[in-house]
């Protein structure tokens, strides 16, 4: 199931952006786990936090904001990433995230 993120879904959503933190390019830059959930809470509030579920439990997670160009006041949208933990990256729920 995907469904819009909630409160008490912010620490799974974290865990998971640290799984990705530590499989990707980034890996040896500091994760800050308060500026990730400040990020999280503006796109839960502004912007757009989704996440997947399967049996019962949050495994994907996928963030974006809403911002002003850098050259206008007009406002585009800009992903900052979309998740599935590795036991469920083949299946379905990753591709509809």
């Amino acid at each position: 199931m995907i469904r819009q993120a909630e409160v008490r879904d912010i620490n799974k959503i974290v865990a998971l952006a640290k799984e990705m933190h530590q499989e990707g390019a980034y890996k040896d830059i500091p994760f800050h786990t308060d500026q990730f959930v400040g990020t999280l809470s503006r796109c839960m509030s502004e912007g757009f936090a989704w996440v997947g579920e399967a049996d019962g439990k949050v495994v994907s997670a996928f963030l974006a904001g809403i911002n002003q160009y850098v050259f206008s006041k007009c406002k585009m949208a800009c992903d900052y990433g979309v998740f599935t933990t590795k036991e469920y990256r083949k299946t379905r729920l990753a591709c509809k995230m």
